[in-house]
């Protein structure tokens, strides 16, 4: 048996602490072996039948064979050489078609075959030399270094007596005395009591196969278990061990076993880093289940997913298991554990966008929104009244876009223009703006807002108003007290106690297109009254209908005309999505920062994490990518809100970013194991 080869090669050892009990010729001990392949996982059940064959002053000699239950064949058979303090000399194994290999150590440390503690307390370390022949020529030199620690006491229930025993565990590592290479290694957890010599239990792992020996029988005088008190009751055994595969099978999944009888009631509760364990039990019918079949491993370093159990060769794929348990029985917990990958550093330049109000209602904010976006899609996009923002970008070239250039402030009392941005010390008019950005940035977008003015009556005063009709001199504007208006048709002339004031006129319109604020700040919208022509800059212009009786009496009015004043209509909101918070799904991370500006600004809305890491190679990448930039396999495409994602090609990805915290969590999480957040 290959399988057993490892095994073979670094005994089970730890230094006495008692001292051993002796042997005597015609002592044996017979175990029955499940050996689970971790590759296949195929479960084959074989015997180790154990016995001493020679006992002197100085040397004992087991003598192992290893055979099927079925069909009695022989597969090897060992001698293992040890002397009165059970430290090993050498070992050789036989197999069938002559074929054998002999381990002779040496050194001023030789390990122990087995060994007795007399507390919990004890461990050792230990590094010996074993020279591997091979058919009786000299091949090559191990050295086996062994960590032990004694785990705990716990009851073996055997042939309805309870017997203490020690559960010692050892881990040993194989390697080369030159170079320190790592050849292999194995983990071997024993139950031992030193009245039966040979321990109980033995659960022995490494890289390709997890062996489990149960003590069937043994022959020893006189026999030491009537030393023990009786139950009453026949027992089983039950042991369970751990298997793990994936990139980091030295992480434990951070989650319980639960045994549960025929009733339903909990018989045992195991953390999966107390594996293995072996329970006696009565007789019947028992639950297994994993507590949370994903999860993070207890060390936060990585992540595992349970993907089946293993028993008696058959293969559950549930995390939950019954097990008819009318004889000893092994069972393997398989999981799956990873490490986290490591994201390399990404370096960011930030971005800061804020908004500037001109005009005579500094406090109306523009009901309109800002995209940005770059070569992978739509970064973010925010309305008005959530600027200011800092983002966390990556250098490129980006686009800055204003939805609509003109419309009504957020709470329709005023009216907004689009005037300019201004982006790392230069103006655009223009409503897309593009900006390579290599370093820190800040981008400014300028608007002129007005208030509409409420409605108020109209006073006129019936005085003279002469007219000349005849005049051909050339345009000409001027102010007075009297209020005169020269035009190319004539000059009008208005008393200084008329007084006008119309509908709808926004303050600081009028001749010229100045008032209110004045100077270039000041900006005149056009809104042209239906069915005349207005001046330069005008924006309201009464008409007047003049009707002169009787010609030439100066001083009589036959008829002063209606005044129809107009209000501009109020421009209809553009149509267009508002984002009232920030953008999940964009590579940009906001921040919560206020900026300085010139009008009253909404703070800023808390900040989202807006990008993801690749599932393949651990690159931080833009959300909306399709492909990773760095590998260049398709990233996944969501479904939902946080559902199991898809891929087009290769093999799927084991985690997801959490869009809460960042955190990366295994691909089927329900809720987030760094921030609790609810996934679905």
């Amino acid at each position: 048996m290959i399988v057993f080869f490892v095994a073979i090669l670094c005994p089970p050892t730890i230094y006495s602490v008692e001292i051993p009990p002796p042997l005597n010729i015609g002592e044996e001990w017979l175990y029955n072996m499940t050996i689970y392949n971790k590759t296949t996982g195929e479960t084959i059940s074989i015997y180790s039948d154990v016995s001493v064959e020679d006992s002197s002053d100085q040397y004992y000699v087991l003598h192992d064979r290893v055979y099927s239950p079925y069909t009695e064949e022989t597969f090897y058979k060992r001698d293992i050489v040890i002397d009165q303090e059970w430290r090993i000399h050498n070992i050789t194994i036989h197999y069938q078609d002559g074929y054998s290999i002999e381990y002779v150590y040496q050194g001023d440390e030789l390990p122990y075959f087995i060994v007795f503690p007399s507390s919990t307390d004890e461990s050792l370390s230990l590094m010996t030399y074993a020279n591997v022949y091979i058919n009786g020529e000299y091949y090559f030199t191990d050295k086996d270094v062994y960590d032990i620690t004694v785990l705990r006491q716990d009851n073996i229930i055997y042939n309805n007596h309870v017997i203490p025993s020690y559960v010692v565990s050892t881990y040993c590592e194989i390697r080369d005395p030159d170079t320190d290479y790592l050849y292999g290694w194995y983990n071997e957890t024993i139950w031992v009591n030193i009245d039966f010599k040979l321990p109980f239990t033995i659960i022995y792992e490494d890289d390709s196969v997890i062996i489990v020996s149960m003590l069937i029988s043994y022959t020893l005088t006189p026999d030491p278990i009537d030393n023990y008190p009786s139950i009453g009751e026949q027992k089983v055994f039950l042991a369970i061990s751990l298997d793990r595969t994936g990139n980091y099978t030295s992480g434990v999944p951070d989650t319980n076993l639960i045994v549960e009888n025929e009733d339903s009631a909990i018989v045992a509760t195991y953390s999966i880093s107390q594996l293995p364990v072996s329970i006696e039990l009565d007789p019947g019918t028992y639950t297994l289940a994993i507590e949370e079949p994903y999860g993070e491993t207890t060390d936060k370093e990585g992540y595992y997913t349970f993907l089946y159990w293993s028993v008696n060769g058959i293969n559950y794929a549930d995390s939950t298991v019954t097990v008819d348990l009318q004889e000893n029985t092994s069972v393997v917990a398989v999981f799956e554990v990873n490490s986290y990958p490591e994201i390399p550093p990404t370096e960011y330049v930030r971005l800061s966008i804020s908004y500037n109000i001109m005009g005579d209602y500094t406090t109306g904010i523009p009901d309109t929104t800002l995209t940005i976006s770059n070569s992978s899609g739509i970064i973010g996009t925010y309305h008005i009244d959530e600027l200011p923002v800092q983002l966390d970008i990556v250098p490129g070239r980006y686009s800055l876009s204003i939805a609509s250039t003109t419309g009504n402030t957020t709470d329709d009392l005023g009216y907004y223009e689009f005037r300019k941005w201004i982006a790392m010390g230069n103006e655009y008019a223009t409503q897309t703006i593009t900006i390579n950005i290599q370093d820190d940035a800040s981008v400014v977008i300028e608007f002129i807002v007005n208030k509409y003015m409420a409605e108020t009556s109209t006073t006129t005063t019936t005085t003279p108003i002469t007219t000349t009709t005849e005049s051909t001199a050339p345009p000409e504007t001027t102010t007075s007290a009297d209020h005169t208006t020269t035009s190319n048709t004539g000059t009008t002339q208005l008393p200084a106690s008329s007084s006008t004031t119309p509908i709808g006129i926004a303050p600081g319109s009028g001749s010229g297109g100045t008032g209110g604020s004045g100077g270039d700040s000041q900006y005149i919208p056009e809104a042209p009254v239906t069915g005349r022509t207005t001046g330069p800059g005008e924006w309201y212009m009464p008409t007047l209908a003049l009707v002169a009786i009787g010609g030439a009496v100066a001083g009589i009015v036959a008829f002063i005309a209606l005044k129809f004043l107009r209000k501009p209509k109020a421009l209809s909101k553009p149509v267009y999505p508002v984002m009232r918070t920030p953008p999940r799904d964009a590579m940009a991370r906001p921040v919560a920062t206020t900026m300085p500006t010139t009008a009253t600004t909404s703070p800023a809305k808390p900040p989202m994490r807006t990008y993801k890491v690749c599932p393949y190679c651990g690159a931080s990448i833009p959300a909306k990518a399709r492909f990773c930039p760095k590998c260049g396999k398709p990233q996944p495409i969501e479904t939902g809100k946080e559902s199991e994602t898809s891929v087009s090609g290769g093999s799927l990805p084991k985690y997801k970013v959490c869009p809460y915290c960042g955190s990366r969590i295994p691909i089927k999480a329900k809720y987030c194991p760094k921030c609790g957040a609810k996934l679905e």
